[in-house]
């Protein structure tokens, strides 16, 4: 892999790395940073996972999930058929194994969502499955399962003037009896049946994911929001009102 390292900000932390993310780019590109990302050697699929303790599990009926792993000495986050992640004790260091004929954006996309929320979880932050807007001077967020509107109630709200914080990976602050939200990785991703929400936002703003989902680059807020409510959507393919 040709290594181009540049600094990135990611819900409140600076990742450096050599892996090309989808993610605002930090003009300060010295030390120190909180993660650094770099490129393993490249492994052949496999269905086996690290020796160690199993400490989250998902396996989907076409074989694909994840498994996370502490060795002992580290945490491998493995994406069946994907790449692995090997990831520090300390957490501030990554190593991203690709499997064969995997898209280098793929790992990318793994990185910014799957990997920061496993490592956030393990040094015990507080990580929702939500996106969120800013409206007014507090933040509004959806959480909830894949493929209950989340994204698309967010693209929604933006169309309409609200200020975009995160997609799909929301962390959370304590603030004496509240909670503050640190801005994501900077895009919206659109399923299929949410694609013609793209066409609210600049063309030249829009690409194709490796996951087959329309990526709407944001202006974000980089500073954090306090956050004023968690809405669960409960999406209707036939009701006519809310």
């Amino acid at each position: 892999m040709k290594a181009v390292a540049r600094v990135y900000h990611l819900y409140g932390l600076r990742v450096y790395s050599e892996v090309a993310l989808p993610a605002p780019i930090a003009q300060n590109t010295l030390p120190p940073y909180d993660i650094e990302v770099r490129w393993g050697e490249g492994k052949t699929i496999s269905d086996c996972v690290p020796t160690g303790q199993i400490l989250a599990k998902l396996v989907m009926g076409d074989g694909r999930g994840y498994t996370l792993t502490d060795t002992g000495i580290g945490y491998v986050l493995s994406f069946h058929q994907t790449c692995e992640f090997w990831i520090d004790h300390d957490l501030r260091s990554v190593r991203v194994h690709p499997f064969a004929d995997v898209h280098p954006d793929m790992t990318a996309l793994l990185f910014v969502g799957n990997v920061i929320a496993c490592i956030l979880t393990l040094a015990g932050e507080c990580v929702l499955h939500a996106s969120a807007v800013e409206m007014g001077n507090s933040a509004l967020a959806f959480a909830g399962g894949s493929g209950m509107g989340k994204s698309t109630l967010a693209a929604l709200l933006c169309a309409n003037g609200a200020r975009f914080i995160t997609d799909d990976l929301l962390r959370l602050q304590p603030d004496g009896k509240d909670f503050r939200c640190f801005s994501g990785a900077g895009q919206i991703r659109l399923r299929k049946g949410a694609a013609a929400l793209a066409e609210n936002f600049s063309a030249t703003a829009q690409g194709t994911h490796p996951d087959g989902r329309i990526a709407v680059t944001m202006d974000g807020n980089r500073s954090t929001v306090p956050l004023g409510a968690i809405v669960i959507p409960h999406p209707s393919r036939h009701g006519k009102e809310l």
